[in-house]
């Protein structure tokens, strides 16, 4: 059983347990967390021997105590830790979902203050708050309570709690299935269209789509002359590795407007195709942007793949 004496006696016993007392909105002092081994008697001892009034007064009690933290526990920064015990680079090396509630804090935190490591301050705001959710409801006033909490980190807190509250709330979009020439056009037409129909030389698309033919992303391959575009099939089939792509569809533009395929355009969709088909992607369909938003020709639809 502790026995206080005097305010040396609290402030050791707290330095101990690691224990800051703190002001709330209320005017009312409490401690950063529970001291499991106290009676209420015990204490109530302690705060009638802190002898705290106001926040000023708090906020002295607290440095003190800190700085008898500091000579019990030697700091050992996070730099001087292994690096696979690092939490950064713990989470660029196995995932964030390895890390635990501390350690991703701590991440956000970047670094702590002296004596104390950005776990450690990520620890006691945890302990403090008790969850994530509580944290995020916290007011700037109550972090601005923890030493080393200065506007520059409640700001990166905050900023990093309200973009997961935002992706917590957003509707994943669904992709579009291109699994014939027509839905094929219509996507065609509401994504890179725009980009390749007013170009002034022929430019050249890919749309990697993964094994249920929805799209991963897209990338413009090569750009010719105003007359032709030289078509690079070895980067075609790279870039569509190197994206996961089960599928694509080739997409170029005819300066000119028109829309009619040359022997060239054909001759060059044929050789893709059987380039491909070595590697185990589908071209799904090639589509040629002409002068209008109606003028798109797909190979698919006129059977020509």
């Amino acid at each position: 059983m502790p026995l206080f004496h005097d305010i040396e006696d609290v402030t050791d016993f707290l330095a101990l347990k690691r224990v800051y007392p703190r002001w709330s909105k209320k005017n009312q002092c409490f401690f950063s967390k529970k001291i499991d081994i106290l009676t209420k008697e015990e204490e109530q001892s302690i705060w009638d021997l802190l002898h705290i009034h106001n926040e000023v007064e708090c906020a002295l009690i607290r440095e003190k105590i800190r700085q008898k933290i500091i000579h019990l526990y030697p700091f050992n920064p996070i730099v001087n830790w292994q690096i696979r015990e690092r939490p950064r680079e713990r989470l660029l090396e196995k995932g964030p979902e390895s890390l635990s509630d501390s350690q991703l804090l701590a991440v956000i935190l970047r670094t702590g203050t002296q004596g104390c490591s950005a776990q450690d301050l990520a620890r006691e705001l945890l302990i403090r708050f008790g969850s994530f959710r509580s944290l995020y409801q916290a007011s700037t006033e109550e972090l601005r309570q923890f030493h080393g909490l200065g506007p520059a980190k409640i700001a990166q807190l905050k900023a990093a709690m309200e973009i997961g509250r935002r992706v917590s709330g957003e509707v994943v979009s669904k992709k579009p299935k291109l699994i014939n020439p027509d839905k094929v056009k219509h996507f065609v037409e509401h994504t890179l269209q725009w980009n390749l129909r007013d170009a002034k030389k022929e430019m050249f698309a890919i749309v990697f789509l993964d094994t249920k033919l929805k799209p991963l992303s897209h990338y413009i391959s090569t750009i010719g002359s105003n007359k032709e575009s030289v078509v690079d099939i070895p980067d075609i089939i790279r870039r569509s590795t190197l994206a996961n792509a089960s599928a694509i569809v080739l997409i170029h533009n005819h300066p000119s407007g028109e829309t009619e395929p040359s022997p060239e355009d054909i001759d060059s969709t044929r050789r893709i195709i059987q380039a491909c088909q070595l590697v185990g992607i589908m071209v799904v369909d090639h589509i040629i942007i002409g002068a209008n938003p109606d003028d798109l020709f797909s190979f698919a639809g006129h059977k020509i793949i």
